[in-house]
């Protein structure tokens, strides 16, 4: 048997529920709400009711979520923080069910964000200076082609010079070159060079199609030299 207690006693102990012992019109004997003063098998029905028209349900939620934003992904933050098993699963099922689709999502919120983005990881990097150097120590040892092709498009745009390339581009171009020197034809192994056919100095591009894969030799000789002189003096051209 549930506790009498009026509304007015509920409202001045901050209850959000009161209960009579008497039926609503529709004869339900339970709790009612204090603010409205409404039987809350009532509501839950007409709630109910409501919500079973699907499309008009979530247009409402959609215009509570553009009017409250604040609320609304604070609600969703608290969700996530509560659910962290259920979300990781969500999200294991979403990449099996649509692969490529998250990561294509993340680079298009960085683009759309990457001054935040930026902040946020010089603030991180501020703030555990230590972990971030280790990390990076870690990354750069684990691949040096990707950071070697980072320098190289740092330098290209000191030289106001267009272009990039990626780690991939340098390890398809070596793969066409048969894995050997383009000038000596020496096999090459893990000590090779990427050299600019147009050098830099000479206007040339730090796109892929202006590359090409050098022993260190050819690469020291050649320099900055015009393609062409170079070629001459090695005797491929008159």
């Amino acid at each position: 048997m549930m506790q009498i207690i009026t509304k007015a006693q509920a409202r001045e102990a901050g209850e959000k529920f009161y209960f009579t012992g008497i039926p609503c019109r529709r004869g339900h004997t339970v709790v009612r709400f204090v603010s409205d003063g409404s039987c809350t098998e009532c509501k839950a029905a007409q709630s109910h009711e409501w919500y079973s028209d699907k499309p008009r349900a979530a247009a409402k939620r959609t215009r509570w979520r553009r009017e409250n934003p604040e609320r609304e992904k604070a609600n969703r933050d608290a969700w996530v923080s509560a659910n962290p098993d259920r979300v990781a699963k969500s999200q294991k099922d979403y990449a099996e069910r649509h692969p490529g689709r998250p990561a294509a999502a993340c680079r298009s919120w960085y683009h759309r964000n990457k001054e935040r983005q930026q902040e946020r990881a010089l603030e991180y990097r501020n703030a555990n200076i230590e972990q971030a150097r280790a990390a990076s120590r870690t990354y750069n040892k684990a691949n040096p082609e990707k950071i070697a092709a980072i320098a190289r498009t740092r330098r290209a745009r000191a030289k106001s010079s267009g272009g990039v390339h990626t780690a991939e581009d340098v390890a398809d171009i070596m793969k066409m070159q048969g894995g050997k020197c383009a000038y000596c034809r020496t096999r090459l192994g893990k000590k090779y060079h990427v050299d600019h056919v147009m050098p830099l100095a000479l206007g040339g591009s730090n796109d892929r199609s202006n590359l090409q894969i050098l022993c260190q030799p050819c690469n020291q000789s050649k320099s900055a030299k015009h393609p062409i002189v170079f070629a001459q003096s090695r005797g491929f051209l008159l």
